[in-house]
């Protein structure tokens, strides 16, 4: 249990020129994907894990692909949180 909530990061996108696409999470190979295919509009909401020391900052990269119509294209949001809680019951 946790004394403070968790804060949600959505992202939401529009792909145009393809005929899907794909997001990957914290893949340092770049691999389109990995995270799983998703469609051509839409949103994900994702939750830090406050795995880190308290005080450490929380970093994930997300990258969003395209799939088909064209070359590959992609964009990438990099988010970063300091967490302020381990939760109760934790060392």
């Amino acid at each position: 249990m946790f004394r403070a909530d968790p804060v949600p990061l959505v992202i939401e996108w529009k792909i145009t020129g393809a005929t899907g696409g794909a997001l990957s999470v914290d893949d340092p190979t770049n691999t389109p994907g990995t995270y799983g295919p998703v469609d051509l509009e839409g949103s994900q909401e994702f939750l830090f894990s406050c795995t880190g020391d308290v005080g450490s900052t929380e970093t994930h990269t997300y990258a969003l692909y395209t799939v088909g119509g064209g070359p590959v294209r992609s964009a990438t949001v990099t988010a970063s949180a300091k967490v302020l809680d381990k939760g109760l019951g934790t060392n």
